[in-house]
């Protein structure tokens, strides 16, 4: 497209982009319009470019969102990529095993204060069971370590007492009950029964109990068969408990 310019249209004080005046003689001049609307509509493209550019680079990137990890190192993924790109650490358990320690630890309510049991067949006869305060047991796990990942998803070295502690299988009493069962009865469930059996294998034997009832009846019972009969139930209920107990004054 072109567009027609007169002569008396110019200002004769115009001067050419030379230097030159403008030749007011000239009777017509043209000028092509569509090479203007072209390099105009390629200026306006490279402008929106740009623009686009600009603004690609000023957008904030979407935050990842980060889950808590377990303390025992359950919940995390180790082919997950931070924000850096690195791979996550990797807990090591250094020895740690919930299950051995379960067969000789275990956390008891002793009244309104926690205590640990410590099973120890090693041990000389009259310490294979033992409670021990808890700050016994970290004591004795002090020279002992292992690895979590805590809640930052930051690599930490603690002692096992105190993973073993925050560990959902650990093994816990509710409380402790001396329940002999000879009938088979169940102890409480979730409580620790302190009975251990007899130290023997009991043996029949023909009058075996004669002395002993003789002792009974009359040594402790003065003869008397209604507190025998008392007596006699106690021994062979050993999972009954009399609210109260035989005293003798000699």
């Amino acid at each position: 497209m072109t567009e027609t310019v007169r002569p008396e249209d110019l200002d004769s004080a115009e001067v050419l982009s030379s230097g030159e005046p403008v030749d007011t003689s000239l009777t017509w001049g043209r000028i092509d319009v569509g090479d203007i609307d072209e390099a105009l509509a390629a200026d306006r493209a490279k402008a929106d470019a740009d623009s686009g550019q600009s603004s690609k680079s000023k957008a904030k990137k979407p935050r990842k969102s980060k889950k808590k990890p377990d303390v025992n190192g359950a919940d995390e993924d180790p082919d997950a990529d931070d924000d850096s790109g690195r791979l996550p650490p990797i807990a090591r358990d250094l020895g740690y095993d919930v299950d051995r320690m379960n067969e000789r630890w275990g956390l008891v309510l002793v009244g309104s204060k926690p205590a640990i049991i410590d099973e120890n067949p090693n041990a000389p006869r009259y310490e294979h069971l033992t409670l021990r305060s808890i700050e016994a047991f970290h004591a004795w796990h002090s020279n002992k370590f292992t690895e979590i990942i805590d809640y930052n998803g930051k690599l930490k070295m603690i002692r096992q007492s105190d993973r073993w502690m925050s560990d959902r299988h650990r093994r816990e009493y509710n409380g402790m009950v001396f329940f002999p069962n000879p009938d088979k009865a169940k102890s409480p469930v979730g409580y620790y029964n302190m009975w251990r059996g007899f130290s023997f294998k009991p043996q029949a034997k023909a009058l075996g109990y004669k002395t002993l009832k003789d002792h009974i009846l009359n040594n402790l019972c003065l003869g008397d068969m209604v507190l025998y009969t008392w007596v006699s139930v106690g021994l062979l209920i050993s999972s009954s408990v009399h609210a109260s107990a035989l005293a003798r004054h000699w």
